[in-house]
């Protein structure tokens, strides 16, 4: 059973019908001058230890973490911002984020904030690796704008991205708030990577499943099946 559904899958990838989703796990691994990759868990501690606080006595989940930050500095939002911007902007893509670049996937999608898969595929197309090329989606209004050429690759970001820090129009997800509006925010992304995720199967390169706007795109399709 697993070796059809590996086939399967195989077949999938080579034809172009399939989603790559990565997660925070996807990145852990990547090198850079700041302190390198974290999943959502690592990212939290070192939110906790920027506000002088030890996080084996202040266990907090990411949005836990971000919530507190923003309300105990006084630039609020604009230090979360500039906190995750200088954790996360020198990322380095692995030998892995330049080898997904080979494949014609229907789209990436990835709740990660850094812009390694921008980067690898940067690196690989430069080094004649790859004919592919990426098209970050951030806003619906990239949604509408963007063309997708028959060599491009879009990326969906509806976490957020780096490169829009600061942007109350499109933040990166990270508290509470910013999960309760950002499908209102991206509604048209989300409804467009729902409807990839209906027709279309799913690799999926991460930590965990726990994120609540992932389940928010793919439970529904699971009730269908």
């Amino acid at each position: 059973m697993e070796h059809h559904l590996a086939n399967e899958l195989i077949t999938e990838i080579n034809q172009g019908r399939c989603l790559l989703f990565l997660g925070s796990g996807s990145s852990v691994a990547c090198e850079s001058s700041s302190g390198g990759g974290l999943t959502g868990e690592g990212l939290s501690q070192a939110i906790v230890r920027s506000m002088g606080e030890d996080p084996s006595n202040f266990t907090a989940t990411l949005m836990e973490a971000s919530e507190y930050l923003e309300a105990h500095t006084p630039q609020h939002r604009n230090a979360l911002d500039t906190f995750i911007y200088d954790r996360l902007h020198d990322l380095r893509p692995t030998v892995g984020h330049i080898l997904t670049t080979l494949f014609r996937w229907k789209a990436v999608v990835t709740t990660n904030y850094n812009r390694v898969v921008e980067t690898g595929y940067e690196v690989a197309g430069t080094a004649g690796v790859t004919r592919f090329s990426c098209v970050p989606i951030r806003t619906d209004n990239e949604l509408e704008i963007n063309a997708i050429g028959p060599d491009q690759t879009p990326l969906f970001k509806p976490h957020g991205c780096l490169s829009l820090r600061n942007n109350p129009d499109s933040p990166m997800v990270l508290t509470a708030k910013d999960y309760y509006f950002s499908t209102k925010k991206r509604r048209k992304m989300y409804e467009h990577i729902k409807q990839l995720a209906g027709r279309f199967s799913t690799l999926f390169i991460g930590y965990s499943l726990v994120d609540y706007n992932f389940n928010n795109i793919y439970y529904p399709n699971f009730l269908k099946i």
